[in-house]
């Protein structure tokens, strides 16, 4: 594993298990001090230079799987006044297509907050009723001061129909005041994969900086 693997790990590989693999030793140290006899030849079962970088990459590990930076903006979802398919017969809508709707479905205020590891939101007050309201097959964008961040679809579990090339809102079994942003509806195919903006940095940062993100 190399250094590049080990900033991009994610929170549920712990540091310690990354670097046993990077050098082939686990990550509890111990030492075996020879005879004093032999005081000029003390050597530890662990190389210093190892226990060294062991040590640093450990620090640099905690620091950087656990923050996000916070950016200071503004969550809503919109419906689309108006929007296009795309033209191969896809469950997508064409980015260049999309107007927003005048007034938002979900307001900033309106999100509670938003776990980042199982992809489920939670609204209150009116936010909370319009997400709960919104129709099968019904597109929406998720911007952030304004700006689309993604274009999704709202697909519920007892569907019949498919959407394999969105992101996809699930508002339907999570209870009232929730929904789940899914990798299409019931998946995805081979060979047709959805660029995963579920976790945009710009969208995380906006929530971090209100105190909305959850691990």
């Amino acid at each position: 594993m190399r250094l590049g693997e080990l900033r991009a790990a994610s929170g549920t590989h712990r540091c310690e298990q990354l670097l046993w693999e990077l050098f082939h030793f686990p990550p509890t140290v111990s030492f075996s001090v020879p005879s004093l006899k032999k005081k000029h030849n003390i050597m530890a079962n662990i190389p210093l230079l190892s226990l060294i970088a062991m040590l640093l990459l450990s620090s640099a590990c905690d620091k950087e799987t656990l923050k996000t930076p916070a950016i200071d903006g503004r969550v809503e979802i919109f419906g689309l006044e108006t929007f296009a398919w795309r033209s191969d017969g896809t469950c997508a809508v064409e980015s260049n297509s999309a107007v927003l709707e005048s007034t938002p479905l979900v307001t900033n205020d309106g999100i509670v907050s938003y776990n980042r590891s199982s992809f489920i939101l939670e609204f209150q007050g009116t936010s909370a009723q319009n997400i709960k309201d919104l129709a099968p097959r019904t597109p929406f964008a998720v911007t952030v001061n304004g700006e689309i961040i993604f274009i999704g679809v709202c697909m519920q579990s007892i569907m019949s129909s498919a959407c394999f090339e969105s992101i996809t809102l699930e508002n339907l079994i999570y209870g009232p005041n929730k929904a789940k942003l899914e990798l299409g509806y019931p998946g995805t195919l081979a060979g047709s994969p959805v660029e995963d903006k579920r976790n945009d940095a710009t969208l995380l940062g906006a929530l971090q900086s209100q105190g909305k993100l959850r691990p």
